[in-house]
């Protein structure tokens, strides 16, 4: 049986596809309105972040950043906490230097938020 975490990170490579997609960082609330826009495209299954082209203000990154199934599937589950305001940003994020990035797309592509 898949974790909601795979079902997600599946739905998220599934709709990207082959193209470069734009999205907004957000806060805890979920707004994106103070949030930076980076790019987020889909190579043999692994998520790569850059920065925005087309919509600014744009995160800035020296270099894409891969982000792998298992990366995001660690951080899955500190995505609701840290929403809920259970779990403060420095704990949910873990290790990850990443997490804005996949806790933006948690939010742009879990069924369970909308």
């Amino acid at each position: 049986m898949q974790s909601k975490a795979d079902i997600v990170w599946q739905k998220i490579i599934s709709e990207l596809g082959q193209n470069t997609h734009e999205i907004k960082t957000i806060d805890n609330t979920g707004c994106s309105d103070k949030g930076k826009w980076f790019s987020v495209r889909v190579i043999d299954e692994i998520l790569y972040i850059g920065e925005a082209n087309s919509n600014k203000p744009s995160s800035t990154l020296a270099m894409e950043r891969p982000i792998p199934q298992k990366e995001f599937a660690a951080l899955y589950p500190n995505y609701a906490k840290w929403r809920a305001g259970t779990m403060p940003r420095e704990k949910a994020k873990g290790s990850s230097m990443n997490s804005s990035y996949i806790f933006a797309l948690i939010h742009a592509f879990d069924d369970v938020r909308r």
